[in-house]
């Protein structure tokens, strides 16, 4: 995905999605707790309803703040940042640190002294690492572990 100008019309759309989703996850996650402080005391046919009720309430709201088309845009994120962490899980070991290394920034000259590989060797990981996470270049590399990265 390219970076946006910061004065772009999609980046400021970009914005207000992610603020409406923080509100959404932090709304969830005080509801969570609730259900958590009910679960303590309560049986499973009450914390069935209470869990239907908070989904319910959750539920009610994102009309209110999202359109059909914020829902589908952020379906398709949700799909694309599943799919990049699949194709990442399906890195080995020194693909994964070559990952890691190219998302800070290193060149092959410098992962290649870092894990005692040649710059040959390198050269064919960053490739196949590409290949495998369907991208073009090191600043998706950099990209996709950044939104990984902020989902933890």
């Amino acid at each position: 995905m390219p970076l946006l100008n910061p004065h772009s019309p999609e980046r400021a759309e970009r914005e207000y999605l992610d603020s409406v989703l923080s509100h959404l996850a932090k709304a969830r996650a005080a509801l969570d707790i609730a259900f958590e402080n009910v679960a303590s005391n309560a049986t499973k046919d009450q914390l069935r309803t209470v869990d239907i009720e908070l989904t319910a309430v959750i539920n009610s709201l994102i009309p209110h703040v999202l359109t059909q088309s914020d829902l589908e845009h952020l379906q398709m994120r949700e799909n694309r940042r599943a799919q990049e962490n699949f194709r990442v899980q399906q890195l080995n070991a020194q693909e994964l640190r070559v990952f890691e290394l190219l998302a800070e920034g290193m060149s092959n000259k410098e992962i290649a002294e870092t894990i005692n590989l040649s710059q040959n060797t390198v050269r064919n990981y960053v490739s196949m690492i590409l290949d495998k996470l369907g991208l073009t270049n090191r600043t998706e590399i950099a990209l996709v572990s950044q939104r990984r990265s902020d989902e933890l």
